[in-house]
């Protein structure tokens, strides 16, 4: 299944989706290559695909788990309504898995702060030496929350914790979100140069999980942290990447639509780098033009004989 699973991401790093068995843990995976496209609608009847067969085999757990990326994925995207959904759909299914860790996160995300406190302070409980716990999912959690608050410096210094170990990778781990919430955090803060870092991260390390949901997501963070850096020519290129990324995405999705309106500003916003000067000479000649008339009309002007 490894060897499987590993020829398929070679597969998707060229763009091509092979035909692949009907085994859960690989049509997961093709769930998140579709999703990180952006074709909503495919990974969706690929996941209930996937959930079928995984609870055909007696994997309920694996498919609550499924159900939990799910809602997460979909609450970074913009669509909190569904994310929520997803996300109680997936305790209902298995409320006692480790699928309850991103549930959690999920749920903090898109409005049920409280009821995802509570379960993970459970969760704690149930496992007080989880080490992901302690560097990857409290800390994000907590900055959510943080964020929520607009407590933008609380944010980042829980995630002080999780330096260590925030490139961690491999099965368990919240790949890539601690430094994709940090970056929220600067973004927050009107921090550009920092919120960039953070996303650079991502972007530079994407072989860690080339199938991951925060891979196009930190690049339209990397675009909008350039916007704050007036750096218009970084920005678009940021936008271009992503908007590249997702040329066959589902139209719907809130993040895909957000970043094409984005896009087109900087496009033609009157105060883009390259106009600037163009701007302003044209107002010198506006200026130039009112000083003249002004002139000949004053009182002090005798103007020529008709």
């Amino acid at each position: 299944m490894a060897i499987h699973r590993a020829l398929f991401v070679i597969a998707f790093a060229r763009r091509d989706f092979p035909e692949i068995p009907d085994e859960p843990f690989l049509l997961f995976t093709k769930v998140k290559a579709e999703r990180m496209l952006g074709k909503n609608e495919e990974a969706q009847q690929t996941l209930v695909e996937a959930k079928s067969v995984a609870e055909k085999n007696g994997m309920q757990e694996f498919s609550a788990f499924m159900d939990a990326r799910q809602g997460l994925r979909l609450g970074v995207a913009g669509d909190c309504a569904s994310g929520r959904a997803a996300a109680n759909a997936s305790l209902r299914r298995f409320p006692n898995g480790l699928n309850r860790e991103v549930t959690f996160i999920a749920l903090g995300l898109c409005g049920e702060a409280e009821k995802g406190k509570q379960g993970l302070e459970a969760f704690e409980k149930e496992y007080p030496h989880d080490t992901l716990l302690k560097l990857h999912y409290k800390p994000v959690f907590l900055a959510i929350l943080s964020m929520q608050l607009g407590k933008f410096d609380e944010a980042i210094k829980v995630l002080e914790p999780a330096h260590r170990a925030e490139m961690g990778a491999g099965p368990g781990a919240f790949t890539f979100g601690v430094p994709y919430f940090r970056g929220l955090a600067y973004l927050k803060q009107k921090n550009g140069n920092l919120a960039a870092a953070e996303f650079k991260k991502i972007l530079e390390m994407r072989f860690h999980d080339p199938t991951n949901d925060f891979i196009p997501m930190a690049q339209v963070q990397l675009a909008r942290a350039y916007v704050l850096q007036n750096d218009t020519v970084k920005a678009r290129t940021a936008y271009q990447d992503f908007l590249a990324l997702w040329k066959d995405a589902d139209p719907e999705v809130p993040v895909y639509k957000e970043a094409k309106i984005e896009y087109a500003k900087l496009q033609y916003h009157p105060a883009t780098s390259e106009n600037k000067l163009c701007i302003q000479l044209k107002e010198a000649k506006l200026e130039w033009q009112r000083r003249r008339i002004a002139n000949r009309t004053g009182p002090g002007y005798k103007g020529s004989a008709t």
